[in-house]
C-alpha cells in the first residue's frame, strides 16, 4: 500500500512540475527556444507518468498474486496437517 501511495505522489509531483513549467513558459519572452525545450520536457514527463502508471498496475497484479499464493499456502498447510494425523 505504501508503494502505491508513493508512486501516486510521484505522478502528482511530475504533473505539478509540468503544470508549473507550462505556466512559466506562458509568461516567457524567448518563446521559440522555450517551446522546443518545453516540448521535450513535456514528452519526458509524460513518459515518466506512463512508466509510473504501469508500475502501479504491475504492483496491483503482484499484490493480487501474493494474496492468492498466501491463500493457497494456507490451504496446503491445512491439507498436510490433516494428512499427518
Amino acid at each position: 500500500m505504501f508503494i502505491c501511495v508513493y508512486l501516486l505522489t510521484i505522478v502528482v509531483a511530475v504533473t505539478e512540475q509540468f503544470f508549473c513549467l507550462w505556466q512559466s513558459q506562458e509568461s516567457s519572452t524567448d518563446r521559440p527556444a522555450l517551446l522546443e525545450l518545453d516540448r521535450f520536457e513535456k514528452l519526458a514527463l509524460q513518459r515518466k507518468a506512463v512508466e509510473l502508471e504501469d508500475e502501479l498496475k504491475v504492483l496491483g497484479d503482484l499484490r493480487a498474486d501474493n494474496q492468492r499464493l498466501k491463500d493457497e499456502n494456507a490451504a496446503l498447510i491445512r491439507v498436510i496437517s490433516k494428512l499427518s494425523r
